[in-house]
């Protein structure tokens, strides 16, 4: 059976007209005088680790 409404498309075609879009993030963590901070790990340089401040 085919659909005869107009506009109608096809998933496959439909999903095509979606328009795609980037998404990112970004955390920036500041010690209490407003100074950047980040943890790099002195075992392997190319670790970052998160403090704990529990």
């Amino acid at each position: 059976m085919t659909d005869h409404t107009p506009g109608w498309l096809p998933p496959e075609e439909y999903v095509r007209t979606i328009a795609n879009a980037t998404t990112y993030g970004c955390l920036y963590l500041t010690d209490r005088d407003g100074r950047p901070l980040g943890l790099r790990s002195h075992i392997d340089p190319d670790l970052w680790q998160w403090p704990d401040w529990a």
